[in-house]
């Protein structure tokens, strides 16, 4: 099925060819992409990619990683701090 535009004003234009290794291990997670080294931890959570850093609450959520930190409002819902975002 081929798609027709009547606009394409907002087109992506920015795509580019990449070619890149990767690496994985025996619990099919990523390891490596390209030269970037990835770690997890025992639940299987990313924990580092390349210079960044990831963590986790104790229900598996991810609390903080290398944009800011996570904090769950029950009222708000999620606070990203560090980037001035928020989350709802």
């Amino acid at each position: 099925m081929a798609e027709i535009r009547a606009n394409d004003s907002y087109a992506w234009t920015a795509h580019y060819k990449l070619n890149r290794n990767y690496g994985a291990n025996g619990f099919d997670q990523l390891t490596s992409a390209g030269a970037t080294a990835l770690g997890y931890d025992g639940r299987g959570n990313l924990t580092t990619s390349g210079t960044g850093t990831y963590s986790y609450t104790s229900e598996n959520r991810l609390a903080s990683g290398p944009g800011g930190a996570m904090r769950m409002d029950r009222r708000r819902g999620w606070t990203i701090r560090g980037s001035g975002l928020k989350a709802r």
